[in-house]
């Protein structure tokens, strides 16, 4: 083996995030079920969802806020009566979401403006500048005061309302406590210039203490809406310890609320709400049928298939009867948390399929979407039950190769604890069978550990005809493992030299690919706080100098945890970029660079270049698939020092496919002695390299 040390040069630049842009619904994904919906959302966790009409089409269109601290907006593109949610790759100037939002039209001018928090708890609020058409959103406070000049504070947690429940005209604020009462601002000013007065911290001597005879109560999430069309507002509420939510009419009138608690759990019918706790309710008439209809997110768990609950009404506004329509209203591609995306063809039809790992509740599964094949990069369907052998905790990070060199692929999965565990493909390449794993070690005994959320990526680093293991890891390194074996028996040497010095941060996860065509592999980083970096190697393959060629994309709507995946998806022979994030579903950025200096070819699979016999006595055939018709190449043969020993001339056919045949002349003669040797294939835009061990 050669000894190689990495070196880290950073130049401290920004490269080429102009040249991707994202995209919602660029590829066809489906379920069982039928096609997802906005299906590179990202997917959701936790959203704190809010139903306004925004641009002033007189439909109900869908903003929210995920625990993450990232946001987006869906579009009504639909009518009043059906509706249909699209989301918007752009988010509206000037939004700027943080803990909680509300929208309310502060002003009376006919727009919304909205309020939300701050890092210290205290309240900003933003005013519309724009119009309801075209709205644009500038700061009026960083800190809300009242009128004695306290700052209001509205506690972590706490989900605060806007509403008129004194029947005045203008809206009110309210907001809960930990000790599970209310605060109650007055507004003494006008619809058009309100002005805040605290009341009380004990309005309406609530007390929400969940479950019998508990001392239980905690963060909170209102809604005020008139339930039985009596013209005063009454409350849902739901609480971090309610597995359900509250129900408080209002007995009162409009201008002196009686508000008691009639309901704790609610609906009252066959499909009264039970999740895993902390719900936040929503009331918005989203069929325009005249009654308010009832949404729900569950705001403790984010690995929960209920995203965002529609409950229909099914009765009418005076009497409601909500009925559950939809546990996942938004029926976007969401699979719980920390998606890690990969292809791999499984099926042996020559395309390639969509594989996804990423955590359910406390489980770690991988997901496996099969690709149709009437298009370049899909269109893919879930099936159930092909990876369903992966049970690992928390996440699993899969990888695949043909490690083995059995012509199918056997699969890798990083594990939470930072192990690697490999799947041996039992089946075939058009069937395959993953059973039982084995945890990897290296070639000293030792179990292969990176510490946490091990990231494995399979690439053929050295160029010597074998898969080797890179891994990112919780501590933002990149782990190598070099095969020193074969194609056909693994034996992984760990290397803590070729990848020194470089650091992601936290959550590293790469990808190897050569976007240039310059026979050197790029690396790309996905990383905790979203960004995924590019780092250029300066040097050569064996003796590299990593340069941090700067952040190849940011959006802050990812969640985190990014996980890159380059592909040509839309045929167009450029990178476009997918990514895996904590939310758990995808993002797509297509690539719209219109130069050539991110442009690059896949480097076809090992597994499509075969050598035999091997080991060979003096005769064998070389063949492959360089991805080119009817060009020129070249076939080499080094020893395991460098010295090259032959050079011949090869060419493909129509379909890309070469063959070289050696029957005891030419190349065979120039070999002397027994040994291993490497053969490398050039052809444009494709450089391949195997390993012979010849016996003399």
């Amino acid at each position: 083996m050669i000894k190689t040390a990495g070196f880290l040069i950073l130049i401290f630049t920004v490269a080429f995030p102009q040249n991707f842009k994202r995209e919602i619904s660029p590829f066809n994904i489906s379920s069982p079920a039928g096609a997802y919906t906005n299906p590179f959302s990202g997917g959701v966790n936790n959203i704190e969802p809010h139903f306004v009409d925004i641009d002033g089409d007189n439909d109900f269109d869908l903003f929210f806020l995920d625990s993450d601290g990232s946001h987006g907006w869906f579009k009504n593109t639909g009518s009043v009566t059906n509706p249909v949610f699209e989301m918007q790759a752009d988010t509206l100037p000037g939004i700027e979401f943080f803990g909680w939002f509300y929208f309310a039209d502060i002003d009376a001018d006919g727009d919304y403006d909205y309020f939300t928090s701050n890092s210290n708890n205290h309240i900003r609020l933003f005013k519309n500048t724009g119009s309801k058409f075209q709205p644009f959103f500038s700061v009026l406070t960083d800190t809300l005061l009242d009128i004695d000049g306290n700052i209001i504070f509205s506690e972590s947690g706490s989900n605060p309302v806007y509403a008129d429940v004194d029947g005045d005209g203008d809206a009110d604020f309210i907001s809960g406590n930990s000790i599970g009462t209310l605060n109650f601002y007055e507004n003494t000013g006008s619809p058009q210039n309100f002005r805040l007065k605290f009341i009380t911290s004990f309005w309406q001597e609530i007390l929400i203490i969940s479950g019998d005879n508990s001392s239980l109560h905690g963060a909170s999430a209102l809604e005020f809406g008139d339930l039985d069309s009596d013209g005063d507002p009454d409350l849902l509420w739901g609480d971090f310890f309610s597995q359900s939510i509250y129900y408080l009419q209002n007995n009162g009138t409009p201008s002196v609320p009686n508000i008691q608690l009639k309901y704790s759990v609610y609906p009252n019918n066959s499909d009264s709400l039970k999740t895993s706790g902390f719900n936040m309710p929503r009331l918005c008439d989203i069929d325009g049928d005249g009654d308010k209809d009832l949404f729900v997110s569950v705001l403790y768990d984010p690995t929960v298939g209920q995203t965002l609950m529609f409950f229909k009404n099914n009765g009418t506004a005076s009497l409601p009867d909500f009925r559950l329509h939809n546990e996942d209203f938004l029926n976007t591609l969401d699979l719980g948390v920390n998606s890690y995306p990969t292809l791999a063809d499984l099926d042996g039809d020559g395309d390639k399929d969509l594989i996804i790992g990423h955590g359910k509740g406390t489980t770690g599964r991988v997901s496996f979407f099969r690709s149709t094949g009437v298009s370049a990069f899909g269109p893919f369907i879930l099936e159930d039950g092909t990876l369903s052998a992966v049970n690992s905790d928390l996440t699993a990070a899969p990888a695949f190769a043909d490690i083995d060199g059995d012509a199918d692929q056997d699969m890798f999965t990083g594990n939470f604890d930072g192990t690697i565990s490999l799947y041996t493909n039992q089946g075939t390449a058009g069937n395959p069978l993953f059973n039982q794993a084995v945890t990897l070690s290296d070639s000293a005994g030792a179990v292969i550990d990176v510490g946490l959320y091990a990231a494995p990526f399979t690439y053929d680093i050295d160029a010597d005809g074998d898969f080797d293991l890179v891994s990112g890891a919780f501590n933002g390194r990149i782990f190598l493992f070099r095969n020193a074996g074969n194609s056909s028996s693994y034996l992984f040497v760990r290397d803590d030299n070729y990848f020194a010095g470089i650091d992601a941060g936290d959550n590293s996860a790469p990808y190897f690919t050569d976007m240039n065509n310059d026979g050197k592999p790029e690396l790309f980083i996905g990383s905790r706080n979203g960004r995924v970096y590019r780092y250029d190697n300066s040097g050569t393959v064996l003796q590299p100098q990593w340069v941090l060629n700067g952040t190849v994309i940011y959006d802050n709507r990812s969640g985190g945890n990014t996980v890159p995946l380059l592909v040509d998806a839309d045929g167009d022979s450029d990178r476009d970029l997918i990514l895996g994030c904590s939310k758990g579903g995808l993002l797509f950025f297509r690539n719209t660079e219109t130069g050539t200096s991110i442009r690059g070819k896949e480097r076809p699979l090992i597994s499509g270049i075969t050598v035999y016999p091997n080991p060979s006595r003096g005769s064998f055939v070389v063949r492959g698939n360089c991805g080119n018709g009817g060009i020129e190449g070249t076939l080499e043969v080094f020893t395991t020092a460098g010295e090259k020993i032959s050079e011949e001339k090869i060419n493909s056919d129509n379909s890309g496919e070469f063959v070289y045949i050696c029957s005891g002349e030419g190349i065979s003669r120039k070999i002397r002695t027994s040994g291993i040797y490497i053969i490398s294939i050039r052809f444009p835009d494709f450089h391949q390299s195997v390993k012979l061990t010849l016996v003399k």
